[in-house]
């Protein structure tokens, strides 16, 4: 279950249109507990979450029936913020020029059951970006054109405690911080900017052919310590550039 919430506003100023919009939501974490878990919990627990009424008894006491079914144990409220700014350049000989930005920044990501805000954390394969950033420059000139993308993603931190004691000097930025419990090994994940190139034709029989490289800079992905079966996360591009070609028709 959720509650999504927020708004979008949107500003026009000549040919740069700015949209910003909040979003906040409320996202219920289901579990599927067995019949012992539901007994415990009625019985032992003090019945937090109904969990009595997924029991039904006979007149002698005995169960006649039990629901094994999901319950919302927690929640978790995410809090950020969409920012959208685009601009056009008048048309002139050398072609038409425009510039969008689209960003989006996470206030906070909070689950119930520690109250941390988890903004810029990295665990296994979640990612909770502060700033995620993709910049466009397009131009175009008749039947010809060119996109050039940056993709910015900041950096976050992840902790090293499930890290073997005797690999945290090599995995971890900062192996031996301490807070106030004691030990907290921590490694940095560095922020990374893709960026990408094309260009494109419109042919004369309703087509458009499109040649391509994703991360035309080379840009290696940064590295994680926890990430499964990897040294970075999966969302991150792969070492190495990537070249395409696409062909679009048109009836």
């Amino acid at each position: 279950m959720g509650s999504p919430g927020g708004g979008t506003r949107v500003i026009r100023v000549a040919n740069a249109p700015v949209s910003f919009g909040d979003f906040e939501l409320t996202v219920g974490k289901p579990n599927l507990p067995g019949p012992d878990e539901i007994l415990d919990r009625c019985y032992v627990q003090g019945n937090p979450n109904n969990e009595c009424g997924l029991i039904t008894r006979n007149a002698d006491g005995s169960i006649a029936d039990l629901l094994s079914s999901g319950l919302n144990l927690g929640s978790t409220e995410v809090e950020g913020y969409d920012l959208t700014v685009g601009y056009r350049m008048p048309e002139n000989s050398w072609g038409k020029f425009s510039l969008v930005s689209d960003t989006t920044y996470l206030a906070s990501y909070i689950n119930d059951d520690d109250g941390n805000n988890l903004a810029g954390e990295y665990s296994d394969r979640n990612n909770n970006w502060r700033i995620r950033q993709n910049l466009a420059l397009r131009w175009e000139l008749g039947d010809v054109g060119a996109t050039w993308m940056a993709r910015y993603y900041s950096g976050q931190d992840e902790s090293c405690r499930s890290v073997a004691s005797s690999q945290r000097a090599l995995l971890c930025s900062d192996p031996t911080r301490r807070i106030a419990t004691g030990p907290a090994p921590e490694n940095h994940i560095p922020s990374v900017t893709y960026n990408d190139a094309s260009v494109f034709w419109k042919a004369p029989w309703n087509a458009k052919v499109t040649l391509g490289v994703n991360n035309i800079l080379d840009r290696d992905p940064p590295r994680s310590a926890t990430t499964f079966a990897n040294s970075f996360d999966p969302q991150m591009e792969i070492p190495g550039r990537f070249m395409y070609m696409r062909y679009t028709q048109n009836f």
